[in-house]
């Protein structure tokens, strides 16, 4: 029996035409930790089979303990991690490990260095770090005389109290100011907790962190980060349950190259009798009108007003969704006159549900690229189905410039997505580049326009493209398709 719809997690999986066995790709974007994905075909008969995968990410690295740093800068403590240990080095010296998931170590630092680091990587290549400078050897020194001073406490006040007061839980955040920002959409909150009262509970954005109760250990977090301000709260919490919290405030900004004001623009017209084009001189009328024609002399047809209103506003919302095309408002008549892309089209509901016809039409060429027929009895998906039709027809195709010819550049993309000829691409320049200054983590990079060219040809694993201007274009400027 033939497949005619597929959804994961609720959400359709477009695919070009219905057959016995189909070749399907989505993809999810998941939080850390253990997640169930619901996979669900559909066969013309009305038939459905659900699988359920669970899966598991890990991006964060193993836990680094340390559980003594004596006077003479002998280090001792244990690392663990659940996918399995991989390496241990210290200062770019490998620390050797004996056991898989759970191992302890014992080196010796020189305390005059002003810092040593402590790197572990699991077996899914995931790492973490731990710097070991003079305020750890600090912190461990004061523990060590408070331990030696505990019977000197004042009587009118808690004892609990006094503890905290002298071993306060200190929080490390390695790396990150009070303000930050990035151009990434996951960050790694990565630090250090002092707990002389041992740790009861670590928390990063009210998430409760597995460690076990110890006086000093790493901490490793992966964020996902949306657009604009996030605040990172992280607070511990001691045996005594005082509790101590830091705060810092990361920005998401957007590189330049990814703002929507560099993509093409796409005007949808309004789905029903009326239009904005109805001007005998706009270069578009002979299009439009042959096409409505021969829409309107279909006396099978017969538009529901308000179905198409709805369909309009769900396509409008998926088209916004994706970010792919800068879209024109409706009711600014002069900028639909000049948009790159048109959608012109008519939905109407038959006994076997709604069926939607969509032409994708060039403004500049009066090409109508494609005719795209769907049947749904419900308006939201055939929405997201069109849409993702048009997206895969129409993707974002990142390059980097490898060689420069005598009239052309060569570009490798970053994915093998379709690309047509003649398709605009704009040229950018890396102009800044963030990373944390501690661990090194990349926190990605902005870019400036520096020129605009076409697509002339399209070779295996490569293209070639031209410019507008006289700029010189150097090796790794990066192209991406309008």
């Amino acid at each position: 029996m033939y497949i005619s719809e597929i959804r994961i997690n609720n959400e359709n999986v477009f695919f070009q035409k219905t057959d016995i066995n189909i070749h399907f790709k989505h993809q999810l974007v998941l939080q850390q930790g253990s997640h169930q994905i619901n996979i669900t075909a559909k066969n013309l008969a009305g038939a459905e089979k659900v699988e359920t995968l669970t899966v598991q990410i890990n991006r964060n690295g193993p836990n680094i303990v340390i559980t003594s740093f004596d006077q003479n800068g002998q280090v001792t403590g244990y690392i663990y991690d659940d996918s399995g240990l991989l390496s241990l080095s210290m200062d770019q010296k490998t620390v050797q490990l004996h056991k898989i998931k759970h191992d302890k170590f014992s080196f010796s630092v020189k305390i005059n260095n002003k810092e040593s680091k402590l790197i572990a990587t699991d077996q899914l290549g995931n790492s973490s770090i731990l710097i070991i400078d003079q305020m750890i050897q600090k912190a461990f020194t004061q523990l060590l005389i408070s331990q030696n001073d505990q019977n000197n406490v004042d009587s009118d006040i808690p004892v609990s109290a006094q503890v905290f007061q002298k071993n306060k839980t200190i929080i490390f955040v390695y790396g990150w100011k009070e303000r930050n920002r990035v151009y990434t959409d996951v960050v790694k909150i990565e630090g250090v907790v002092f707990s002389p009262n041992q740790l009861h509970a670590l928390y990063i954005n009210d998430k409760k962190i597995d460690k076990k109760s110890e006086k000093l250990f790493s901490f490793c977090e992966t964020i996902l980060l949306k657009k604009g301000e996030n605040t990172i709260h992280i607070t511990a919490a001691d045996c005594h349950m005082n509790q101590v919290k830091k705060s810092l405030k990361i920005t998401r900004e957007t590189p330049e190259i990814n703002k929507i004001a560099h993509r093409c623009s796409l005007y949808v017209m309004p789905i029903n009798e009326d239009s904005l084009y109805d001007q005998e001189n706009h270069l578009w009328d002979k299009v439009v009108s042959l096409f409505r024609s021969s829409i309107h002399s279909k006396k099978k047809l017969s538009i529901n007003r308000q179905l198409a209103i709805d369909f309009y506003d769900q396509l409008i919302g998926k088209f916004n969704d994706h970010q792919r095309f800068r879209m024109v408002d409706k009711t600014n008549e002069s900028d639909a006159i000049d948009t790159d892309f048109l959608i012109e089209g008519y939905i109407v509901k038959r006994k076997v549900g709604v069926e939607a016809v969509i032409h994708f039409i060039s403004a500049k060429t009066r090409v109508t690229y494609d005719a795209f027929i769907e049947k749904n009895d419900d308006i939201q998906s055939l929405a997201e189905r069109i849409s993702s039709i048009i997206h895969q027809e129409f993707p974002v195709v990142k390059g980097k410039v490898v060689q420069i010819n005598k009239s052309n550049y060569s570009v490798i993309p970053d994915s093998y997505r379709q690309l047509k000829l003649n398709w605009s691409i704009l040229i950018f320049r890396t102009i800044e580049t963030l990373e944390n200054p501690v661990t090194g983590e990349f926190w990605g990079t902005d870019d400036r326009l520096i020129d605009k060219g076409e697509i002339i040809e399209i070779r295996e694993g490569q293209f070639l493209i031209t410019s507008e201007k006289s700029i010189q274009i150097y090796i790794n400027d990066i192209v991406i398709t309008q």
